[in-house]
């Protein structure tokens, strides 16, 4: 793939995600934000350059430090570093002003299950625990799935 056309697909999947409507950000394996899209960036009244880069972690050491609620809260619970589909219900406002009740954390995983990065979508708690509950039963369908895979391979091999 050429450079030109990643570049001009980086975009307009920037663009994309900017139009979703819902507070949005990207974080890689290591909990560094690496993209943030417009109505996060409007929620938090910063520009994306402030944002990206800013490592989130539930051990935010300084409570006065640029961002420190949003860099909290948009760390990545255990389930969701592990591959799983999460959402989180949020007992408080993590930006003054702002609606959202719930977040839901999509790991972003390789071709052997592997997490390598998380999006973060900020958003109404009860649509956001709906879609979870919507994608449990293809999650257990992939795990019997795999775990059927694994009976076949291992009848295969001599005793």
């Amino acid at each position: 793939m050429t450079d030109n056309f990643r570049s001009g697909n980086s975009r307009i999947l920037a663009k994309t995600l900017d139009q979703l409507g819902q507070p949005l950000a990207i974080l890689d394996r290591r909990g560094v934000i690496v993209f943030v899209n417009s109505p996060l960036c409007q929620v938090f009244h910063a520009d994306a350059a402030q944002l990206v880069g800013q490592t989130c972690s539930w051990q935010i050491a300084d409570d006065d430090a640029p961002f420190a609620a949003l860099r909290t809260a948009l760390a990545p619970p255990a389930g969701a570093l592990h591959g799983k589909l999460t959402a989180r219900q949020l007992t408080t406002p993590i930006a003054f002003g702002s609606t959202h009740s719930g977040q839901l954390f999509l790991p972003l995983l390789d071709d052997e299950g592997t997490p390598h990065a998380t999006a973060v979508v900020l958003g109404q708690w009860a649509q956001l625990s709906a879609q979870v509950a919507a994608a449990e039963p293809l999650s257990l369908q992939r795990r019997q799935m795999q775990a059927d895979a694994l009976t076949r391979i291992r009848s295969r091999w001599p005793n």
